[in-house]
């Protein structure tokens, strides 16, 4: 699973006048300096963010700081609060620029107590927490079980997601 690559010295070089731009968080910078999201992730490949699973799989629309701040400006809110999208899910994924949420990796939630909640202290921290098969970042029944609740399965899906993991499991040796 290779989502971010390291760019090369002429792509550094092409970027800092798009660096200079922009008001970034440090951290954020020296990702976006150093580093380059695939292309290819797009909205073929799909990731998970563990252990924050609310809003289901992780995709990567935007792979560019550019695409990232101008796909941000369509949602009032998100703009009002300097976030930049980085990733999507079904809430969102974003990354604050200004004061306290500088830096840090933010998921819009359904919560009646605020519309977002803090995931990862950094975009590092959150690229660290993926992963594209929860069936194998799983270690027991129940923390798998706890995986498919989060992402929204109940009832029968739940029953047949947990029976189709045990029969991988099996066949997997583990």
């Amino acid at each position: 699973m290779e989502i971010i690559k390291l760019k090369t010295l002429k792509e550094r070089l092409a970027d800092k006048e798009t660096l200079n731009k922009y008001q970034l968080p440090p951290v954020l910078t020296l990702f976006v300096k150093n580093f380059k999201i695939e292309e290819s992730t797009g909205l073929d490949i799909f990731y998970y963010y563990l252990p924050f699973l609310e809003g289901g799989e992780v995709t990567f629309p935007v792979t560019t700081i550019e695409h990232m701040i101008e796909s941000s400006r369509s949602d009032e809110e998100v703009v009002s609060r300097g976030y930049i999208q980085i990733a999507t899910n079904r809430l969102g994924v974003y990354i604050g620029t200004v004061g306290e949420e500088a830096d840090k990796v933010i998921v819009k939630t359904k919560s009646t107590q605020g519309n977002f909640k803090v995931v990862a202290q950094n975009v590092f921290e959150f690229f660290a927490g993926l992963t594209d098969n929860l069936s194998n970042a799983a270690n027991s029944v129940e923390e798998y079980t706890n995986y498919m609740i989060a992402l929204g399965y109940e009832g029968d899906d739940l029953e047949d997601e947990i029976e189709a993991w045990l029969e991988y499991r099996l066949r997997q040796g583990k």
